[in-house]
């Protein structure tokens, strides 16, 4: 490798929000029925046009009814962010079909996920859904100091709680509180949000466990002041890991609770937490709806003829203008509609004129948002270039170094100077120009350009990160790629 340009920039911008309520400009949620197919995934459609999907389904056929029945029909025909809860097949595999049906990754704007390149066993992520997002070079970690929340218009807003630390890495992060470190696996690193419009708030955690409820539970009606209206129940409604616990429903304190769920052999949803669920919604009927029956006749199960209970077998649309909601379905020929007059205009629980309280961080370091690389694309033949942008938030002085880990345990540096010399995994230098102090964010700025000449085909690794005085700053990021 050789002829490289090297150059660094930063950008700062700042984001307000405004709690002010506009009744005819109204916030939608669907949350999706997976007609057959396994999965989940909800779509957020803000007043301002802004559209996020909450998890990405399970496969072609779930991917094809959230297409065919909310998107094309509401005209939807670019998703500003997609955001992976976790890497588990039910939350990412159907990515592929959605772009597709889409018209390609042009028709989307972020990729948000957790970093890395394999799950917290250490085992590959699924490389479909890797490629993609890679590929599109618009895969991206949302920061945790308020800065990567979504406008969505009118004063709407979602603001996300936790994120998980990239590949085996043990910790998950919390909005303006500690790190999570012990009791974490894999659906424990679940990114998780809180979308709130005037007095109305929808929680969504993909499949956060007990340690991350229970973290992310206080920041919720502590930090940020929130009473929850409707609560997406985590991971299918089950009662593992601490997840789903009484004190958890109790603190968020919902209305009206949802449970994505499909035909399984988990026993979701679990009977344990609807009977939890049961002691929290309000006590009127159709408070506690799931997309489908779920594991049926599994002695851990819930009938779905249990208090306040309702299976819709159809996608369930949240209407709101900030001061009441309104659940509905998205009417097909087959399944239940919701018929309680209550789930019609509903008076949201706290008045929509409280502001939304930022949280106060603790004491001591701020936190560091990961540092996430990306290039240009994951295979390159010996005469191409490869760009390397990054996105980070760091508020300490730090040097920055890039290296390309190739076959049999070989680094090599990337200096200021363009070359490569030779290092370990262990190996501090050399560095890139440094230190730098940037003290804000910066988004998509360009690291590198490399022009390859003679590289030996095979698979390499991007890694990359800051260096402050005491070591590592944040771990270090990884992108693989090929050379062919």
């Amino acid at each position: 490798m050789r002829k490289i340009l090297l150059f660094m920039a930063a950008a700062a911008s700042a984001f307000a929000v405004s709690c002010s309520v506009s009744p005819a400009q109204n916030l939608t949620i669907y949350c999706v029925w997976g007609n057959g197919g396994s999965g989940t995934c909800t779509v957020v459609k803000g007043s301002n046009g802004t559209i996020v999907l909450l998890d990405e389904t399970g496969g072609a056929t779930e991917a094809n009814a959230l297409y065919n029945d909310i998107l094309a029909p509401n005209g939807i025909n670019y998703i500003h962010y997609a955001i992976a809860g976790h890497y588990d097949g039910d939350h990412i595999g159907g990515l592929d079909n959605i772009v597709s049906r889409m018209g390609g990754t042009g028709k989307f704007g972020t990729f948000y996920d957790r970093g890395g390149s394999v799950d917290d066993t250490g085992d590959p992520i699924s490389a479909t859904y890797l490629n993609l997002v890679n590929s599109s070079g618009k895969r991206a970690t949302p920061s945790l100091n308020g800065s990567s929340d979504i406008d969505l218009g009118s004063g709407a807003v979602i603001r996300f709680l936790s994120v998980g630390a990239p590949d085996t890495v043990n910790a998950l992060h919390i909005r303006g509180r500690a790190d999570v470190t012990s009791g974490i696996s894999e659906n424990d690193k679940s990114i998780s949000v809180l979308v709130t419009y005037g007095g109305f708030d929808f929680y969504f955690g993909s499949d956060l466990e007990g340690a991350g409820e229970q973290a992310i539970a206080p920041v919720v009606t502590q930090d940020l002041g929130r009473n929850v209206d409707i609560l997406h129940v985590d991971h299918h409604g089950s009662d593992t890991n601490g997840i789903n616990s009484l004190t958890f429903f109790q603190t968020m304190g919902p209305q009206v609770a949802m449970i994505s769920v499909w035909n399984n052999s988990n026993g979701h949803p679990r009977r344990t937490t609807v009977e939890r669920l049961e002691q929290v919604v309000e006590p009127l009927p159709q408070r506690i709806i799931r997309l489908a029956p779920g594991d049926v006749g599994k002695a851990t199960w819930a009938p779905e003829d249990m208090p306040y209970c309702l299976t819709t077998n159809r996608h369930v649309a949240i209407a709101t203008d900030g001061n009441s909601y309104t659940v509905s379905t998205v009417p097909r020929s087959g399944g239940n509609d919701i018929t309680e007059p209550g789930l019609t205009n509903h008076p949201v629980d706290q008045p929509s004129n409280i502001p939304t309280a930022t949280p106060i961080p603790p004491p001591g370091p701020p936190p560091v948002c990961p540092l996430l690389l990306r290039m240009n694309k994951s295979a390159f033949s010996s005469s191409d270039t490869i760009v390397i942008t990054a996105n980070a938030c760091v508020t300490s002085s730090f040097t920055p170094y890039i290296r390309f880990s190739a076959p049999g345990g070989i680094y090599y540096y990337l200096t200021s100077a363009g070359a490569l010399p030779k290092g370990t995994a262990s190996g501090g230098i050399p560095y890139l120009k440094g230190p730098l102090s940037i003290g804000s964010d910066v988004n998509d700025y360009v690291v590198a350009r490399i022009s390859f000449s003679g590289v030996a085909p095979g698979s390499y690794v991007l890694q990359g990160g800051f260096v402050g005085k005491s070591g590592v700053i944040g771990g270090i990021a990884d992108s693989p790629f090929t050379v062919q």
